[in-house]
């Protein structure tokens, strides 16, 4: 079957459609505001768009779903070629108030016992966010488990403790009623665009990684309250 729709998947691809896929935060604005900066160029280019958990990047490229996917910090793999578009921080959110709002970041170390939402399955920054916690011999209170930072970030602003996010989840829910703090020692983590080695990007595909590119370079400071 997956070989199947692997040649379905070929059969539909064409040199003026792009398939794209991203982790559901880049979706928010990063994707939406590539495409239509790529779109004011070539009005005639269409687009397939799919919000991917990174276990199924590597799966949509090898079954041919997607021309290319942009996560963060995937792992190498055979086969798969990487371009590292930008470095982004994870970022604390937590209700308003919650937490003393003229602090430049937040100790991590300060993490310890507090109630906080935990995003599972979240692939490589889930692990960077367990490895600092370890680290600094932090035990939190998991309250709620969930599977994408969008809805852990929701959770917060209703009440349910404290979330780390990525950066771009964290500019989607900037509000008056969160609060956002980077990390002390900061977390990093790298953007970047994946495609096979063996089905080399078209032209289109690479301006398209050109402008997303662009688009990360551009972005304003990320709003936290002062």
């Amino acid at each position: 079957s997956s070989l199947q729709l692997t040649a379905n998947n070929l059969r539909k691809s064409g040199a003026g459609h792009l398939r794209i896929g991203v982790v559901p935060s880049l979706g928010l604005e990063v994707a939406p505001a590539a495409i239509s900066v790529l779109r004011q160029k070539h009005p005639d280019v269409t687009f397939d768009i799919k919000t991917l958990h990174h276990n199924d990047m590597l799966r949509s490229l090898y079954e041919r779903e997607c021309d290319l996917t942009i996560g963060y910090d995937p792992p190498e793999q055979p086969r798969l070629k990487l371009k590292r578009l930008a470095a982004a921080d994870l970022v604390l959110v937590a209700r308003a108030g919650a937490i003393q709002p003229d602090l430049q970041a937040f100790p991590i170390s300060e993490l310890h016992g507090r109630e906080m939402v935990s995003v599972t399955g979240s692939g490589p920054l889930g692990d960077q966010i367990l490895t600092a916690l370890e680290r600094a011999q932090v035990e939190v209170r998991g309250i709620v488990s969930v599977s994408t930072y969008y809805v852990a970030a929701a959770l917060v602003r209703f009440g349910s403790g404290v979330a780390i996010v990525d950066e771009f989840t964290a500019r989607s829910v900037a509000r008056q009623d969160l609060d956002l703090f980077t990390l002390s020692p900061a977390l990093r983590f790298g953007i970047h665009a994946a495609w096979l080695e063996d089905r080399p990007l078209s032209k289109l595909g690479l301006q398209f990684v050109a402008t997303v590119e662009d688009v990360l370079r551009s972005l304003p400071q990320l709003p936290r309250r002062a």
